[in-house]
């Protein structure tokens, strides 16, 4: 198995000075359950749940040539390893998983009798839990001219996506309200976006007007500038039945728009 490690750039499985020797990153994420007590019965009413951090533990080796080279070693890792939140690359045989993280602990257990190479043992904490691909998944719909479009949304990772819907109009006439809904094929609607030509920098939808709907920030842009809606964001989970559609709904007597959707893929 082909593994390659790297935290803030620094070749942590180098094979030569550092060596990982295994890590737990294939770990979920601790799980939060909120649940109350149901009165007069036994047991508890589960409420919500969701998952929280998520802790990598690193062990491995670092070997110096000499003493003084094994010393510069530790004092490089330490030194790297010590901002306050960074970079954590792990690429096992092709794939990426790349951990927005903070180490919590460093531990070089060096015995007497060694003066050039010890075991460490590195703790990293990822605070939403996640890992992400290196590269972004970039999605064109085919050009939408009908008044109702439906289109379909795969996440392929493990986790819930926030893409970013990018409606282009490239011709329109009397375009005064796009909707943005969606959900799961088995669960029906769950989001509900209102668009209004009036709420955008012109008053109205014009010809080349570029719409971004951002579902990781929950906002609305029209041009590069926010602007008002009403309703209320989907959720792009992975654990829905089923792929995830979308539905592109005008008010026009015409139009003509290309749909696009971009995210990074999130893993457990």
């Amino acid at each position: 198995m082909s593994t390659s490690v790297s935290y803030n750039n620094l070749n942590i499985n180098d094979l030569v000075s550092y060596i990982t020797q295994d890590t737990t990153h294939d770990n979920a994420p601790s799980r939060v359950l909120n649940s109350y007590k149901v009165a007069r019965r036994d047991g508890d009413k589960l409420v919500n749940a969701y998952y929280g951090s998520k802790e990598i533990i690193l062990n491995g080796y670092v070997i110096g040539t000499s003493q003084a080279d094994f010393e510069s070693k530790v004092d490089t890792l330490k030194k790297n390893l010590s901002r306050i939140q960074g970079t954590l690359l792990i690429t096992c045989n092709g794939v990426n998983r790349q951990y927005n993280s903070t180490t919590s602990e460093v531990q070089v257990k060096r015995a007497s009798d060694n003066i050039d190479w010890a075991p460490v043992s590195i703790r990293f904490l990822v605070p939403d839990g996640k890992g992400y691909d290196t590269a972004v998944t970039n999605v064109t719909y085919a050009v939408d001219t009908v008044l109702s479009f439906i289109g379909w949304f795969v996440n392929g990772g493990s986790a819930e996506a926030f893409p970013v819907f990018t409606l282009t109009i490239n011709a329109q006439v009397n375009l005064t309200k796009i909707e943005f809904a969606g959900g799961s094929s088995s669960y029906g609607t769950d989001g509900w976006l209102t668009i209004l030509g009036t709420d955008t920098p012109f008053g109205s939808f014009q010809d080349g007007d570029v719409v971004v709907i951002d579902f990781a920030n929950f906002t609305v842009s029209v041009n590069g500038t926010l602007i008002n809606f009403s309703g209320s964001f989907m959720r792009f989970v992975k654990w829905t039945s089923g792929d995830i559609f979308f539905n592109v709904i005008a008010t026009a007597t015409s139009r003509n728009i290309t749909v696009e959707s971009s995210f990074t893929k999130a893993y457990l």
